[in-house]
């Protein structure tokens, strides 16, 4: 994606929309340091929106970073990319990796990993499974009632 698409997609309702969908699955704190304030999200990796287009990045490419760790991310990968220019299969993508493996705790990725398979199957939480089931046991005003949730297919 070149610099003048970039800018546009960030001022889009789309990405707007994405932003808002990576914050409330990854949260909305830094990942490196738990700030709350300031919190921009992160391309990990730009393949997905360039093969698939605005706004079909997966979570997984997606990282919440206050202002100053997203700035270090960004000063770490020009960093990692001038000290190995030599290496022609060195790109942008493997230096954003190395930074952010550098600046996350490894605690927050492995967790990351972990709602980002759970997002992928669609798994729900142990709350949201026991809601799920009381609902299909019955509803109503009276045990035994013969209301009963039937989902939308």
């Amino acid at each position: 994606m070149k610099s003048d698409e970039h800018k546009k997609y960030i001022n889009s309702k789309i990405w707007k929309a994405k932003r808002q969908q990576a914050l409330a699955h990854h949260g909305c704190e830094c990942a490196s340091c738990g700030a709350t304030e300031d919190i921009q999200v992160h391309h990990i990796s730009y393949l997905n929106l360039n093969r698939k287009g605005p706004g079909k990045e997966t979570m997984e490419d997606l990282i919440p970073l206050c202002k100053r760790h997203h700035h270090l991310v960004h000063a770490l990968i020009e960093e990692y990319r001038q000290y190995n220019k030599k290496r022609h299969t060195y790109n942008w993508e493997k230096a954003s990796k190395e930074a952010i493996n550098y600046l996350v705790p490894r605690k927050y990725m492995v967790s990351k990993a972990k709602r980002d398979k759970s997002h992928k199957r669609g798994g729900k939480s142990k709350a949201q499974k026991k809601a799920l089931d009381r609902l299909k046991r019955g509803i109503g005003c009276a045990r035994g009632s013969n209301l009963k949730y039937i989902p939308n297919k």
